[in-house]
Formats: C-alpha cells, sequence, structure tokens
C-alpha cells in the first residue's frame, strides 16, 4: 500500500486540529473541507463511525456545500497524468489497462454529464472495469439533478468506506452497506 494513503487508527483523530483531520479526511473524500470542521474532535472507536459521521455531516449540508463537494471529486477516465496530480487514491482505483477508446468515450460522456447536471458523474467503481460503467453512466444521465446529486453523494460515501476498510492501520472497518444517503429510485 501506498504509505501516503494509510489511515491512522480512528481514535486516534479526536487529537487532531481541523486542519490534520482535513488532510486525512481528503484521502478518503478528495475534499473535506466541508466535513472535517464538523467532526474536530469527535472520539471514534473506528472508521466506520467516521464515516458514518461524515454521511449525516454531508446530508444536513447546503445544496451548494453538497455541490462543492461533488465539484471537488476526480473524474471518471480522467487521463492518468492528470488523475494522479489532481488524487492519488483515485490514481491507483481508475489504474486501469483500459483501451484509449473506452477512456475517450467515458471522458465524453463524463463532460456531457457535467454539462447537464453541473458537477461530475460520481460511482463507485470498486475495481469494475471503465466499459462496465458507461451504461451506468448513459442510463444515469436520465435521472432529475436532485436524484443524481443524492446518488452522486452517496457514491462519494460508499467510496470513502471502501478506502478506509482498505488504508485503515489499525481499525478493521466494514464496508458501509447503507448510508444516510442512500437514494431512493424515481417512479
Amino acid at each position: 500500500m501506498n504509505p501516503a494513503l494509510e489511515l491512522p487508527p480512528a481514535r486516534d483523530l479526536a487529537q487532531l486540529t481541523g486542519a490534520q483531520l482535513e488532510q486525512i479526511l481528503n484521502r478518503i473524500f478528495e475534499h473535506s473541507a466541508a466535513i472535517a470542521p464538523h467532526l474536530t474532535g469527535q472520539a471514534f472507536s473506528d472508521w466506520s463511525q467516521v464515516i458514518a459521521s461524515a454521511a449525516t455531516v454531508i446530508a444536513g449540508m447546503s445544496p451548494s456545500e453538497q455541490l462543492e463537494l461533488l465539484r471537488g471529486h476526480a473524474r471518471i477516465g480522467e487521463d492518468p497524468r492528470r488523475l494522479k496530480a489532481l488524487s492519488e487514491a483515485s490514481f491507483q482505483e481508475q489504474r486501469t489497462q483500459e483501451a484509449d477508446g473506452i477512456r475517450a468515450t467515458m471522458l465524453i460522456l463524463g463532460q456531457r454529464y457535467e454539462e447537464h447536471f453541473g458537477f461530475p458523474f460520481v460511482e463507485f467503481v470498486a475495481g469494475r472495469p471503465l466499459a462496465d460503467i458507461v451504461p451506468v453512466i448513459r442510463q444515469r444521465m436520465q435521472h432529475s439533478p436532485d436524484f443524481e446529486r443524492a446518488t452522486g453523494l452517496a457514491a462519494i460515501v460508499a467510496i470513502a468506506g471502501d478506502r478506509a476498510t482498505r488504508w485503515s492501520t489499525a481499525d478493521p472497518t466494514p464496508t458501509p452497506t447503507q448510508s444516510a444517503l442512500t437514494a431512493k429510485d424515481e417512479t
């Protein structure tokens, strides 16, 4: 594992300053400026508690704060060199041998999605090839902006939970199966 991505034990977070906590949360959320102040000084026994508390904070954010969080997330299919500069975590997760055509298709679809909704497409990829994500983004383009905002935020929480599970140095953290942000199907 990349030492820059390792997370300290959750029980140690209460002693950190807001800036220190933000640096650590940025490893799993990529953009945690609006989350860290709400968690600073709180005691946690494991990373699942951190993720659950962050999900509650995100659910209570104003729509503009939620959009800022979504806009801070790395784009799926981004050029690997640019992605590495933006987010080591996303670079590691998206590092694949995908054909350039699939990556280009994802970039085009991602740009269309972002133009349509005003924020980037966020999906918990979990090791799936980009080719498997193409139909997902096409289908999600049919949703309402509010539904997509909730879906993107739920994905951010799921991604953070998965990263915490993989990168925690001490607390084994179960991957969250449900969050405060779970989007309901539109009918």
